[in-house]
């Protein structure tokens, strides 16, 4: 009896030591995997969101720059932007983007952009003065439906922001995008080579969580030609900025177009949505 128990102790210990030795075994084989998973997790997850609303004088669809009715284009452009550091200052980004079309009579409510793929930073920053936002293209096989149709194989540029701090409550500044065309067919004289924005602004903090903000907002684009052309499309906006946490801020906007003399009736209600996923 005493021999068949300590058999059986012998047998335990050793059955324990494998299991331990397995277990082990396991821990170290699992190790790199969950490594990699936390290097190729994005250091935090934003989004941001344009809803382009009704007019004042509609209340049912958006108006363009002459005033006139823009039938069922009621929609709402998001992007989403995974976001990995490259330095203090730096990251890396993928920016996956889709617009829903709200009141579109085909049922084909959401249309899927062309991601982009690059950088944002905070190029130079001081006391007063910042300049800072992203740089970054898309790429011809992700490209979204427009760019397809528009044969627009490569679009390098990006949304940057210049800022002035003139005291703690008012600052100057001026939002500048552009991008340069590159084609994978043969253009016309007209096809522009470049497209831009530049949106000069007076931000006024009414406390620490709203900011009243005033932006005129000029598009033109420079063409095959290298002629400068202006849009007429240029619209005067005044935005209210209401934070309410980190995952939250949320713009309305009323925009008025110079074509209709900045008629209020003429005017569209936009918002903006934007935070962190985590």
């Amino acid at each position: 009896m005493t021999f068949f128990l300590a058999v059986f102790l012998l047998l335990t210990l050793c059955a324990s030591a494998q299991d331990s030795s397995f277990e082990k075994n396991l821990f170290y084989q699992q190790q790199p995997t969950s490594d990699l998973l936390k290097k190729l997790k994005p250091k935090q997850i934003n989004y941001f969101s344009i809803f382009t609303g009704p007019s004042v004088g509609d209340l049912s669809d958006p108006v363009d720059e002459e005033g006139e009715i823009d039938e069922n284009s009621l929609s709402t452009w998001n992007q989403v932007s995974f976001q990995w550091d490259l330095s203090e200052k730096s990251r890396f980004v993928f920016n996956p983007r889709f617009t829903i079309n709200h009141n579109d009579p085909s049922g084909e409510n959401i249309e899927m952009n062309s991601p982009v793929f690059g950088v944002v930073s905070t190029w130079y920053k001081n006391e007063k003065f910042s300049f800072g936002g992203g740089l970054n293209t898309h790429i011809p096989s992700l490209r979204g439906k427009d760019d397809r149709d528009d044969s627009i194989a490569f679009n390098p540029g990006g949304f940057n922001s210049l800022s002035y701090q003139i005291n703690p409550r008012l600052s100057l500044g001026s939002w500048i995008w552009a991008r340069a065309l590159f084609y994978d067919e043969a253009t016309s004289v007209d096809d522009a080579r470049i497209a831009y924005f530049f949106a000069p602004q007076v931000n006024y903090a009414l406390s620490d969580n709203t900011i009243a903000t005033i932006f005129y907002q000029i598009n033109a684009e420079v063409n095959n030609s290298y002629q400068w052309e202006f849009e007429k499309d240029e619209s005067l906006n005044f935005l209210l900025t209401f934070k309410i946490n980190s995952f939250l801020t949320i713009e309305p906007m009323l925009t008025s177009f110079r074509a209709s003399n900045f008629s209020l009736k003429n005017s569209n209600i936009n918002i903006w949505l934007s935070g962190r996923l985590f």
